[in-house]
This record gives structure tokens, sequence and C-alpha cells, in this order.
């Protein structure tokens, strides 16, 4: 009877173990406040969308480099699965798919969702800080076939507007600060420790293109300078259909000039160029940026989220300027500010990428680039001296 009692309480003890391997829970954080949406998507989609943000409404910093997000989803078959991340506020995403075991009736595999740095300040900071960042992301099947997500965990239903979702977990240095992870294991289970694949890229797949008559082109109010001289860039686009989100990898050299905010504050890893006249709408846009200022690279974009609403609008977006940067003279020489491919930038067009108003990337449009800049130093004045005449008596 001790033997039988010894037994149960030790399986007890391995399902518990592995509910909860990896995870320690705490009290929920009051700073990071967590939303969702998912576009509104059905249950029936071939597309399953998770989008994520993060507000810190408390009084300190929070490292994202310690947070992670995890969504949990049934499998419905063996088909390889695809992660793509479309806009990310702070640092570079990443993502790896796990099972989660033992399985429960709403979910069998997760995905998690972790960035590589960045600081979230708390609400009210000034530019260049951020207190909210999006992370818009979707996975894919890879033969484009749907997803029943009726009995996925994490799934609550169409959810076009940000709201609360506690059936997804949040994790800050593995203690789980907000949500819940699913429950429910059934007695007939076997607990066997989790497994995880390999990460998945972002994005593994290229998005749908489609070819556009558009052109993006780089203008600069001057391409004559003096050294303390201000040179405004605009980022500009004409003749596309609808426009609904873009991003664009700028080269200048950091020796020559430092790219700086109107009011003369200059950028870190984590500014956003000031917006143009376009994108400005209530759509829920969102800006991104990861710039590497000491290899004079600007890396940034801005979207609008809530591109139903958009779309329903019937008011395409096709003509004007999407970012303005200004930068500062530093020295004198001849220089350009150029749009340059990156890796960062999957399919990009001469470090650009043009999305619509369905968010597929546009091709085969035109990038003019900026003219060449000539600095010189202020010249020098030589004061000019009025010789005093004395009258003659």
């Amino acid at each position: 009877m001790r033997i039988k009692k010894l037994v149960s309480v030790l399986l007890a003890i391995l399902m518990l173990v592995s509910i909860f391997s990896n995870v320690s829970l705490a009290s929920p954080s009051v700073s990071l406040k967590v939303l969702y949406s998912n576009d509104g998507a059905g249950p029936n989609s071939n597309q399953m969308v998770s989008n994520f943000k993060l507000q810190n409404s408390g009084a300190s910093d929070i490292d994202l480099s310690k947070i992670a997000i995890r969504y949990y989803f049934t499998r419905d078959d063996n088909k390889a699965l695809k992660f793509s991340a479309k806009n990310v506020g702070l640092g570079v995403i990443s993502a790896t798919l796990n099972d989660f075991l033992p399985v429960t009736d709403k979910a069998n595999k997760y995905i998690e969702i972790k960035l590589s740095s960045g600081i979230l300040s708390p609400v009210g900071s000034r530019k260049p800080k951020q207190s909210e960042i999006t992370i818009q992301s979707i996975v894919t099947k890879i033969d484009m076939s749907k997803f029943n997500q009726s009995n996925d965990y994490s799934y609550i239903g169409p959810v076009p507007v940000y709201k609360e979702n506690p059936n997804i977990a949040v994790f800050e240095s593995g203690k789980l600060i907000y949500g819940t992870i699913p429950s429910g294991v059934k007695p007939t289970q076997i607990a066997t420790p989790p497994v995880t694949t390999s990460p998945v890229t972002t994005p593994p797949v290229p998005t749908p293109t489609l070819s556009s008559k558009g052109e993006v082109y780089l203008t600069l109010d001057k391409t004559t300078a003096a050294v303390g001289d201000i040179i405004i860039a605009t980022l500009n686009v004409k003749d596309f259909f609808a426009i609904s989100g873009y991003e664009a990898n700028i080269k200048y050299d950091p020796a020559v000039l430092q790219p700086v905010y109107s009011d003369g504050i200059p950028y870190d890893q984590t500014s956003v160029p000031e917006v143009g006249t376009l994108l400005r709408q209530k759509y829920n846009a969102i800006d991104i940026a990861a710039n590497n200022l000491s290899e004079g690279i600007l890396t940034f974009g801005r979207s609008y989220l809530f591109r139903a609403g958009y779309k329903n609008s019937g008011v395409a977006e096709n003509t004007g300027s999407l970012a303005v940067i200004s930068f500062k003279v530093l020295k004198a020489s001849t220089t350009m500010i150029k749009l340059v491919n990156s890796p960062a930038l999957t399919g990009a067009i001469d470090g650009t990428m043009i999305f619509d108003w369905d968010g597929i990337q546009l091709s085969k449009y035109n990038v003019t680039q900026a003219p060449a800049i000539n600095i010189c130093q202020l010249p020098t004045l030589t004061p000019t001296i009025t010789p005093t005449i004395t009258p003659t008596i």
C-alpha cells in the first residue's frame, strides 16, 4: 500500500514539474501592460495573426531583452510552420516554436517571441525614448492552407482593436508576469520533457509582392552647406495606389553628418524620423527603428496596423512624404545620404520596402537617390579697416 501511495505521489510531482518546467510564477507586473489584436481574423484563416502592444505604465525602465511572449495553440497537422514579423518597435525579433507538454485540449504548441534589446521607458518619456512598442507577427503553413483556431488556447475570437487577452503569457527573466498558461491536464497523459524546434527566422519566406508603377525618392533642402549647418532629408513617394506602410535603410558618413531631431536632439539607436505628410491617420500607426550610428546606418519604418479600417475608408494615401530627417554638418567634405539595401530588409528595392493596404509588399517601383552634398568650412572673414582721416586745417 505504501509503495502504491509513493508511486502516486511521484507521478503527481512529475506531472507538475512537466507543466511548470522552465516557468516561475510571480505576481502580475503592475508596470508592463500587454494588449493583443489579431486584425479581426476569424477562426478559419491561412494566417495565425498575433499582434502585441507593450506599454510601460510604471515609473522605471523595462529591459525588453528579458521579456518573452508565449502564444499557445493546437497544431492541426504536421505541415511546416513559418513565422514572420512585420513590425518591431525596438530591438531585433526572434521566435522559437515549442512543444507544450503535457498537451491539453487547447494547446500542444506555443510560439515564443523575444526581442534582442531595447528599453521601454515610462509613459510620458520624451523622444527618442519609447514607452510603447507593437509587435505584429504572423504564422503560416508552408502550403498556405488554413488553420482551425477555434480550439487554440490563445485565440479568443476576432479582435480587430487592441484589448486584453488573458490567454497569452508574458515572462520576465523566466517569471510569469502577465496572462496564464494552459491547464486541464488529463490523468491519462504521460509527462515527457518538452522539445524545442530549431529557431524560426524572420521572415522565413518572401512576402508576396505586387508590381507597382510608383516611385520612392530622397530629396535634400540643400546640396551646398557649411560646417554647423542643418541639412534636411525627406523620403518621398508618388504615384502609388494605396500605401499602408514602409521600411527604409539610409547610409551616411557619421564623420561628416549627425542625424538630429528638428529641436537639435541627436538620434540614438531607437530614434525614428519625424513623420511626413503620409501615414498620420487614426489607423494605429506604429514606428520602428534599429539604427547603427557608429556605422552611419538608419533603419526605420512606419505602418498602419488597422489596415482593414484604412481600406474600408476608401481614402488611399499614395503621394507625399514618409519621413523627415535632419542632419547636422560636422566637417567639410563631399558626401552623400543614400538609400541602400540591408539584410534586415527582405526583398528591398534600393533600401526601401513599400506595403499596400492589404499588407502586401510592392515591387518593381523606381527609387531615385539624392544628389551629392558639398560641404565647406565657414569662410574666414578679414576685418576691413577704415583709415581715420585727420582733417587739414
